[in-house]
């Protein structure tokens, strides 16, 4: 066959025989390729095995394919194999016979997170020598940082001197080693694709789990660079809006604070007041037959499930090199009985699935490159788990059901969606829709009836209102109330939206909706991301940066009968406490003290609202009955 030849979807079906692409599951080309263009390679969604050896192919682009497991690429003329990156599913790939050095082998086995096997050799030897590596360079990166980097630049790096920073650690730190060109030994090349990756995540993280004093989380958010339509030209600023309380909620009921605990401590360290406890949730139902309910909360390396009425941790589960970012309950059906699970990911990526009354990970689910900062289950099927990351992807896995006592499972991806807002922050799902808070936007994707296709492109940009103009278009807090509101909140507005689905998806045109029937709720004015909201029927909650609750009983907008046109006083603020605590705690409770609550969460009876703060704390604040 020449080796010109071009392989087109017609081509690929002659070739194999097949009807429909979807058919394919195996494709081998050893055809004498000089080139491919691997777009055509996409259509193929359920291929699992893509065999590309002895051709004469010399570079190949990123690609995507959501079920391939096996990738042949043997005897080729490729010198560069990051193009692998996008293949999240692959757990072998075979490179032989082409410019492959020891350190491209580490390089894939980096970005591939799924990855078991490359050519004959198990990942899983590769790693600890990758991680040995890893921690040197990045010991050493964090002590350059720490000197010449952070005493210039306290409050994180402007994007205006992002770059030049970048060249500054990696100039120190090649400077350390004599300079680059002596840089050098078998595995120089992945190390040299390591600094460059860790100099520019140091601005922001480590795996010591260290950030710099500026509150950030997300990998590129210090030098967020504006994408199309950035400039400010599809914000709505609501000018008729008056900015002033004139109509108010109806009240709520009093809420006494009763438990603030430390247990996310690093190293069981009582005096650590740096480890974020970034989310919080209630279990569906009560576990181990208590008649109290329990909380869990993740921060740092932790996993921790309270019980509110005590106060007391129950349980605790530890998970080396993690920094816990998101978490979700879910209720399975295990030999007849319901038992609850969590879903755990973080800055590694890897998704666990947790049994509480066991307290044991039973399932590690990898498909993402960068951290995972959200987790959503479908409201209708309890083993559809939405994952978001900063890789700018949503996977929906099927995670199965556990058989005991092995707990054995089998889990799956199902579609892997791309987010054109970058760092997924927060999903919540309604009307056949899911609905993502990002880095850059609000984005919906649509879930049609069983057996449709799902576009991996979002259907729709949800086009927010607000009160003051900004070119920012972080939307860090997304939930959905139980009469299918949706609420979100974006800094530096003072305010929180609440608008309906129905009416969002009545004015989609050219792929974006703006919502113009929106409840603005009063909120404070901060430039703070990641306080995230929590509600339970008719009660929102949340907290700031300087530790008020803010809470909105929100009967009268599911009843359409709130003022839109004035932007509501919320039903009750309650101030950070002053108490009589420990000396190791007396810092964080007193009032003058910087209290930034990062998450909330409120019982299934709204008797309990629970905070997660910056500084190490998970607060329990109890309903007054007495007073309501």
């Amino acid at each position: 066959m020449a080796q010109n030849q071009e392989i087109t979807h017609d081509f690929i079906l002659q070739f194999t025989g097949s009807k429909k692409l979807s058919d394919i599951k195996d494709l081998k080309l050893d055809i004498g390729l000089d080139s491919v263009d691997v777009a055509v390679f996409e259509k193929l969604k359920n291929l699992k095995s893509l065999d590309l050896s002895n051709n004469n192919i010399q570079r190949l682009s990123t690609f995507f394919l959501p079920k391939l497991k096996s990738l042949n690429l043997c005897n080729n003329q490729l010198t560069d194999f990051t193009f692998l990156s996008e293949l999240s599913t692959l757990e072998e790939v075979y490179l032989e016979g082409n410019f492959a050095t020891f350190s491209d082998k580490y390089i894939v086995t980096e970005l591939i997170p799924t990855l078991k096997n490359i050519d004959r050799t198990k990942c899983s030897s590769l790693q600890k020598s990758m991680q040995v590596i890893k921690s040197n360079i990045i010991s050493q990166l964090q002590k350059i940082y720490e000197k010449e980097v952070e005493p210039n630049h306290p409050n994180g790096i402007p994007e205006s001197e992002f770059e030049d920073v970048v060249k500054q650690l990696k100039k120190a730190f090649y400077s350390s080693h004599g300079n680059e060109k002596e840089f050098i030994g078998k595995t120089h090349k992945y190390r040299q694709f390591l600094v460059e990756k860790l100099s520019r995540l140091l601005g922001l993280y480590s795996e010591k789990g260290t950030m710099p004093k500026k509150r950030r989380r997300i990998e590129n958010e210090v030098y967020r660079v504006k994408g199309d339509g950035d400039n400010g030209e599809e914000c709505q600023v609501f000018t008729a809006i008056k900015n002033k309380n004139t109509a108010s909620l109806p009240p709520v009921p009093d809420y006494d604070p009763v438990h603030f605990i430390k247990c996310h401590s690093k190293d069981d360290n009582q005096k650590d007041n740096k480890t974020r406890v970034w989310k919080c949730a209630f279990a569906p139902k009560h576990l181990n037959g208590c008649e109290s309910p329990i909380v869990a909360s993740c921060g740092g390396d932790s996993v921790c499930f309270i019980d509110c009425s005590t106060g007391k941790l129950m349980k605790k589960f530890k998970q080396t090199n993690e920094d816990f970012f998101a978490l979700a309950w879910t209720t399975l059906m295990i030999e007849n009985k319901a038992m609850n699970i969590l879903a755990v990911a973080g800055y590694r990526g890897i998704i666990q699935l947790i049994h509480p009354p066991q307290n044991i990970t039973y399932a590690d689910l990898k498909g993402h490159t960068k951290y995972v900062g959200s987790l959503l289950f479908h409201p209708d099927n309890a083993t559809w788990l939405f994952s978001g990351s900063a890789d700018g992807k949503i996977i929906l896995w099927d995670i199965g059901v556990p058989t005991l006592p092995e707990y054995n499972t089998q889990y799956s991806q199902l579609v892997v969606l791309k987010s054109p807002g970058g760092d997924v922050l927060n999903l919540v799902f309604t009307k056949n829709h899911l609905v993502a808070g990002c880095d850059k936007g609000c984005f919906a994707w649509n879930f049609p009836e069983k057996d449709s296709k799902i576009q991996r492109e979002p259907s729709f940009e949800v086009i927010l209102p607000k009160l003051s103009k900004s070119d920012d278009k972080l939307v860090d807090s997304v939930v959905r109330t139980s009469k299918d509101f949706i609420i979100t909140k974006c800094p530096m507005q003072g305010c929180i939206l609440v608008w309906k689905m129905t009416d969002t998806l009545a004015v989609v045109k050219q792929g974006k909706s703006k919502v113009t029937n929106a409840t603005f709720l009063e909120w404070t004015h901060t430039d703070e991301p990641y306080i995230n909201m929590a509600v339970n029927d008719d009660l929102l909650v949340c907290g700031d940066d300087n530790g008020s609750v803010w809470i909105y009983n929100l009967q009268n907008i599911h009843k359409n009968v709130a003022i839109t046109k004035n932007v509501l006083a919320p039903s009750q603020k309650l101030e950070w406490p002053k108490c009589n605590v420990p000396a190791d705690m007396e810092q964080l409770l007193k009032k003058d003290a910087k209290v930034i609550i990062n998450c909330a969460a409120v019982s299934q009876d709204q008797s309990y609202v629970v905070l997660g703060t910056e500084n190490n704390l998970v607060c329990i604040w109890k309903l007054n009955k007495e007073m309501d």
